[in-house]
């Protein structure tokens, strides 16, 4: 994790922990810990496991989110971070070729049943004993050249598959091309 993310993590805890008036020793002593690694955790010169997190949010009431805002589900679940970022990389390709893209979001109700294999790990005791989950539903207009698309979600994510399927392609095609000519 960044420093700056600790830094404001460890303000967080500080500002949470000012705020209950509770001394570092008293935090160390309700979660488990030395009052040196929580002076740490407030400093940002150590990274608070996420467990930690989870603890220390406990005490305060509050969500881990509350506490460490985004960075929470990046270190939760890393691979939605990567998703997110390979996401936004291909959009600013898209970008560089002159198309405008545009999110749009709506949400539905759909019963747990039909989407429970999908949610990560990390997150299913929070849906638990749910029987709906209300999911956002993403679309992204594409416009280029004074023509306007709109993909669903579904069908964006296959628009970037195959961009890189294509690009890829092409990669080992001129590999093959030059290791050829050698």
């Amino acid at each position: 994790m960044k420093s700056e993310n600790l830094t404001s993590i460890g303000q967080s805890i500080k500002a949470y922990r000012k705020k209950a008036k509770i001394t570092q020793s008293e935090l160390a002593s309700l979660i488990g810990k030395t009052e040196s690694s929580i002076r740490k955790y407030e400093k940002g010169l150590i990274q608070a496991p996420i467990n930690v997190i989870e603890q220390i949010s406990n005490v305060f009431g509050v969500t881990p989110y509350e506490l460490m805002g985004a960075a929470y589900w990046d270190a939760k679940s890393p691979e939605i971070g990567e998703q997110v970022k390979r996401h936004e990389n291909f959009v600013l390709f898209l970008e560089s070729l002159d198309y405008a893209v545009e999110e749009e979001s709506g949400f539905s109700t759909v019963p747990m049943q039909e989407v429970a294999d999908q949610i990560p790990q990390a997150f299913k005791d929070e849906f638990e004993n749910a029987e709906t989950v209300e999911l956002e539903e993403a679309s992204f207009v594409l416009t280029h050249k004074g023509k306007t698309v709109t993909f669903t979600n579904a069908e964006f994510e296959e628009l970037q598959r195959l961009t890189k399927e294509v690009i890829e392609a092409r990669f080992y095609k001129k590999l093959l091309e030059t290791k050829a000519k050698k």
